[in-house]
């Protein structure tokens, strides 16, 4: 048969491939996608090869994007890594303005009930025990706006200006900080879902080689079985979609 001349061991270079990295927070199951991606692509490019795949359609043009989608899945996996970080750090850095806002309030509600120790309407206003208070943004933001005006206008015992000031810094600071996270949560989705169209991606073109190789080098022939292993085939059995 015409295409066991290829049935080649060599070890000739192989075009360029993606420089390989391992970056951290990105599951070990799309890396191994990347390298098999990879792999195949080593493979289908040595001598003798290409051109029994170009024979069943698998063109260089084809392979070349193989490589170019693992190398891009690759660098897509690394900024992953980057907007997990910088969405930890934002998760972070709002939990910590939020905890400080939180305290200048509570600071606020205690001066309130020394001034009006008996006027329920009053401590209502400044969300005396308000349940859960402080855990949900919007009404944070809005009881927030509300208490500073109040202890502005009531002059609350011991309440300097510099204490209004520093609590609407905090109220600022916050918002910044929430404004952040929302960017850093909206970028890492989108990075995550561009990362997996790109896996996708890999994984369709690597199939589409890897069955390629299965019909030129089939599993009947043991001289195959080396050819075989370096496409990721069974040496002994057909592929299933690989």
């Amino acid at each position: 048969m015409a295409e066991n001349a290829a049935n080649d061991t060599s070890t000739a270079t192989p075009n360029p491939s993606p420089a390989r990295t391992s970056p951290a927070d990105v599951d070990k199951r799309s890396l191994a996608d990347i390298k098999l991606g990879e792999d195949v692509y080593e493979a289908a490019v040595l001598p003798g090869r290409a051109e029994l795949l170009a024979a069943e359609g698998i063109t260089e043009r084809e392979l070349a994007q193989l490589a170019t989608l693992c190398r891009r899945a690759r660098d897509t996996g690394n900024r992953v890594v980057e907007v997990k970080k910088a969405k930890k750090e934002a998760t972070a850095a709002e939990a910590a303005a939020q905890k400080e806002l939180l305290a200048g309030l509570r600071d606020l509600q205690k001066r309130a009930q020394r001034k009006f120790p008996k006027d329920q309407t009053k401590l209502a206003a400044y969300r005396v025990g308000k349940e859960n208070f402080g855990r949900n943004r919007t009404e944070l933001e809005q009881d927030a706006e509300v208490l500073l005006q109040l202890a502005t206008d009531d002059a609350l015992p011991g309440l300097t200006p510099e204490k209004l000031q520093a609590g609407r810094t905090c109220l600022a600071d916050w918002k910044k900080a929430d404004e952040q996270q929302d960017q850093a949560i909206a970028k890492q989705t989108q990075v995550l879902g561009d990362f997996a169209s790109l896996l996708a991606k890999v994984n369709a073109a690597r199939r589409d080689i890897q069955l390629a190789a299965d019909t030129i080098w089939p599993y009947t022939l043991a001289e195959n079985r080396p050819l075989r292993r370096a496409f990721a085939l069974s040496p002994t059995r057909p592929a299933k979609g690989a």
